[in-house]
């Protein structure tokens, strides 16, 4: 009886390592095949946004961007996020002008721009400049930027959720 629940322990003992190994450098080598970028390359953000979503800025909705910032902590073979930081920049078409307004969120300043592709190039290099109050030369630095969802009206987050025309989002780059 005694030997049976040890070896049921030691049994359910080596799976979780064995789950917790496999997922751990799942994780490492996901963050070890993101695109290594230098400090200022907003350039090799990219952007694009679909047909869709032009075509709902173009119709008057503000599309919210959420740019977030982690620390990649390494312990052995383990890699995860720390110290996850964010920001948050807000796209919309005036009807008047017919310009792009970007604005970041906690800041009152607001930037024109004539086409959508010069506002969401401008998004990008912002959230690498923003990279710089968080980057330390000691560690690994991740961001992320991304079109958020949830701030979309109501009517049209179920659609946004479901159709990959709004999947909007450059993934994890390192520094």
């Amino acid at each position: 009886m005694f030997l049976r629940a040890l070896s049921s322990t030691v049994l359910i003992s080596a799976v979780f390592l064995l789950l917790f190994g496999v997922a751990g450098s799942i994780n490492n080598a996901s963050a070890q095949t993101a695109p290594k970028l230098g400090l200022k390359s907003a350039e090799n953000i990219n952007l694009k946004l679909s047909n869709e979503v032009q075509g709902a800025i173009q119709n008057g909705v503000t599309i919210m961007f959420r740019c977030q910032y982690a620390e990649r902590k390494t312990f052995w073979f383990l890699s995860r996020s720390a110290n996850i930081k964010q920001h948050h920049f807000s796209l919309k078409r005036h009807a008047l002008s017919n310009q792009y307004i970007v604005k970041r969120i906690d800041l009152d300043a607001l930037k024109l721009f004539r086409s959508l592709d010069e506002a969401t190039r401008y998004i990008a290099a912002q959230s690498v400049l923003l990279l710089e109050f968080y980057h330390d030369s000691d560690t690994l630095n991740s961001m992320r930027l991304s079109l958020n969802k949830f701030d979309l009206p109501a009517p049209m987050r179920l659609n946004a959720f479901l159709s990959s025309a709004w999947a909007v989002d450059t993934g994890w780059l390192l520094w």
